[in-house]
């Protein structure tokens, strides 16, 4: 029986927090599903990665295997509709997000290709969240997402060229620009901006995330760490690839001297983030079974792929905090749970085993 808070996500719009990886979207992700009227998905990019930048939807025979593959997907134990088209079916997603809460009110974190958004949700609200891009690239190398700082900043470029395309083609009451720095330093006033924008109202509940998460309480100590973590090479490095866009979000350049990168050293980069994404993968996954997962794709095998893929994801959720992941501190918050394990995506909602 549905809990009387619950009622399609249709009757609301649904919000979509939007930014680079590395941005501070978990720790406001995690803020947002704590009030008592949102439910929040993490990682909805599965939504929107099929689909192509003109909006043609992908056949779903190939997504029902992509996503039974899927890292995220796996972990969120949302259920697959094969009765309903790709748009109604990502739609269902957040239904279910919404209706498994009991809560009214949905939305989604979503890094890339938020761009496609509206071809699913033409009526979706948007809160962007920068953070200085110097810090996102110095965490994405800790994380081992990139090899360099200077790949790392391209991950940061492409988000906020993405978030132009969607500032140009949403009217100003559907989107809101938040940054890292002043949610960490002002996160009460920044929290209640972001309710009355979404049309509810500011609940404390929503600084008690930590019961849920491994995640600490804001700490302003995290702003500007670059200035002592990162070499003066470093910083020209990422502001040669990043300081217009710096500078339209309001940053400051660090006072550095300007350089310029030729062909030769861009080639150079590359080949230094590849290798260094390589022997991240190595350390973290062992060799063995990133050789493994080399294999199986070049070769073609798809149930060996398949094998690996899941070792892959369960060593992966075990390292990315915080801990427990969103969906277990989901869980929690709502005992009625999601779809059981051992639910088969390519039945109509028949449990296997």
């Amino acid at each position: 029986m549905d809990s009387p808070h619950s009622h399609d996500a249709s009757d609301s719009p649904v919000c979509f927090l939007v930014g680079a990886e590395r941005s501070g979207t978990t720790l406001l992700r995690f803020m947002l599903n704590n009030h008592s009227l949102l439910s929040w998905r993490n990682e909805f990019e599965y939504a929107v990665d099929a689909v192509t930048d003109g909006g043609k939807w992908p056949p779903m025979e190939p997504y029902y295997r992509w996503l039974s593959g899927h890292r995220v997907f796996q972990a969120s134990r949302l259920r697959i509709d094969t009765s309903l088209d790709y748009p109604n079916l990502v739609r269902s997603f957040l239904t279910q997000t919404q209706r498994y809460a009991g809560k009214p009110r949905v939305g989604a974190t979503v890094h890339h290709g938020f761009h496609k958004l509206p071809f699913i949700w033409p009526d979706a609200r948007y809160i962007h969240l920068v953070r200085d891009v110097r810090d996102v690239a110095r965490s994405n190398l800790a994380m081992g997402w990139s090899g360099n700082v200077w790949a790392a900043t391209e991950r940061w470029i492409e988000a906020e060229s993405t978030w132009n395309t969607i500032r140009a083609s949403v009217p100003d009451n559907r989107r809101l620009e938040v940054s890292y720095e002043e949610l960490v330093a002002q996160t009460v006033r920044v929290l209640e901006r972001i309710c009355a924008f979404i049309g509810i109202p500011y609940e404390r509940a929503m600084l008690e995330y930590h019961r849920y998460s491994s995640l600490k309480p804001p700490d302003p100590k995290l702003v500007g760490q670059w200035r002592t973590t990162l070499s003066t090479g470093d910083v020209q490095l990422i502001e040669s690839r990043a300081a217009r866009v710096l500078l339209e979000r309001g940053y400051e350049l660090s006072g550095f001297e300007s350089i310029r990168i030729d062909a030769w050293t861009r080639l150079r980069l590359r080949l230094d983030d590849r290798w260094g994404r390589i022997r991240a993968r190595a350390r973290r996954y062992g060799l063995s079974l990133v050789a493994s997962d080399f294999l199986s794709r070049r070769l073609g095998l798809d149930a060996w792929q398949e094998r690996v893929r899941f070792r892959l994801n369960a060593l992966e959720n075990a390292h990315i905090d915080p801990k427990p992941c969103c969906y277990d501190a989901f869980i929690r918050l709502c005992p009625r749970g999601i779809a059981e394990p051992g639910y088969d995506h390519h039945s109509d909602g028949r449990k296997t085993g």
